[in-house]
């Protein structure tokens, strides 16, 4: 890996940016690919660095954003044969060169938040096991001493942090609990609902929680939001010391994400459905850290610094300079590292992630990006390529391919 791709790599870690990593773990010739050889891509399928040539790229982007959004690695065999071990990605390998590759695929996801609203002792809690399992804990509508040591960041104003809550970078996971014991529980559940976390869990009894719903039905809040808030939350451990109440509950979001499979979202339980969890405590559905490389530090977003009242600071944090960038260099001859590039969007508007961004080349079969692929038009209808060398192959005699699958716009 080149020093300008670890540098990219490092500053999109700071930028709280999820990106990546293709590595080629192993080629067999001919192939451009070697060993070593790697790339950053970027959530909107802009591809840093060098894995090989056409005939890979593409394949690679393409389940680079599907690990992205799964949070999981994958390991693709481009052209491998059937004693390769069953756990490969088996890609074809049609192109005219020939060749096998390996080339192994790991997400980088920025670290998960979970914000706790409250001073509780199950609050505190949660806050120091949060930390030990690697989340940014933000301490919401809270203040002392003891929140300022286990607490990254404080938010004593949780209205005015929704909105960057809500905006928050694509790949960020937000877990949230509210522990304030009875204090407001209806007005900042409202609040929090309405960032979209993928865990929203409040630490009351089941009677409490039959209220807390009402309420919040009064307030407009939607049927199916009020659904996803776990009350009383955490696994049933027979859980009674805070210390094991906030197990039970980090133990419930991790629990839900494994059952979800992966990085997707849990399935929600109709109506919310009230679990003892030592009779104290509600989750809500969500997604836990994964077994991936996690982005470490923040700038610009929930993470950002702040001290409140209570003196509550973010604690080791990473900063950028003054510009944001930290001075690294463009990396690898096939893209541009620019932070101000809107993540999640494809070239040309497009989603990268969508089915309308891609199409199948005639010729080999491979996958390839409607956005910026070599194409063609036969009977009206756009076609698009790997590379040149198949879009030649096509137009010499289309009628040989005309029949194969090719998608695209007409």
């Amino acid at each position: 890996m080149t020093g300008d791709l670890l540098r990219l790599a490092a500053r999109m870690e700071r930028e709280r940016r999820p990106f990546a990593l293709a590595t080629v773990v192993r080629s067999e010739r001919p192939t451009s690919g070697k060993p070593g050889n790697s790339a950053l891509i970027d959530p909107d399928g802009t591809m840093h660095g060098w894995i090989g040539g056409s005939c890979t790229r593409s394949e690679v982007i393409r389940h680079a954003l599907e690990a992205l959004r799964l949070g999981e690695p994958r390991l693709l065999a481009f052209g491998a044969d059937e004693e390769r071990p069953a756990d490969l990605v088996k890609v074809s390998m049609s192109c005219a060169s020939g060749g096998k590759v390996e080339v192994h695929i790991n997400p980088v996801l920025p670290a998960p938040v979970l914000v706790v609203v409250g001073d509780s002792p199950v609050a505190l809690a949660l806050l120091g096991l949060g930390r030990a399992m690697g989340y940014r804990t933000v301490a919401a509508a809270s203040s002392g001493e003891e929140v300022a040591g286990l607490a990254d960041e404080c938010a004593e104003d949780l209205a005015a942090r929704v909105g960057l809550l809500a905006s928050r970078p694509p790949g960020t996971r937000l877990f949230a609990v509210v522990a304030t014991m009875g204090r407001e529980d209806e007005r900042t559940l409202a609040l929090l609902a309405g960032t979209g976390p993928d865990y929203l869990g409040v630490v009351a009894s089941p009677r409490r929680m039959r209220s807390v719903r009402a309420v919040l039905s009064g307030l407009g809040i939607a049927d199916d939001a009020i659904g996803r808030i776990r009350g009383p939350a955490g696994l049933d451990l027979g859980a009674e010391q805070p210390e094991e109440i906030a197990v039970s509950i980090l133990a419930e979001i991790v629990g839900e994400t494994r059952r979800a499979g992966g990085g997707g979202a849990a399935a929600v339980e109709a109506g919310g459905g009230e679990r003892s969890g030592g009779g104290r405590e509600a989750d809500a559905p969500g997604r836990a850290p994964e077994n991936v490389a996690r982005g470490g530090a923040v700038s610009g977003d929930v993470g950002t610094a702040g001290t409140g009242a209570s003196g509550c600071a973010p604690r080791n944090v990473a900063r950028t300079d003054a510009s944001g960038r930290g001075g690294e260099a463009d990396a690898g001859p096939a893209g541009r590292a620019d932070p101000g590039n809107p993540v999640g969007g494809a070239p040309g508007g497009a989603d990268a992630t969508s089915a309308a961004a891609w199409a199948t080349d005639p010729v080999c079969g491979m996958t390839v990006p409607v956005a910026g692929s070599p194409s063609a038009v036969h009977a009206g209808r756009t076609v698009h390529f790997c590379c040149e060398g198949c879009r030649g192959l096509f137009e010499s005699t289309p009628e040989v391919f005309a029949s194969n699958p090719a998608t695209g716009p007409a």
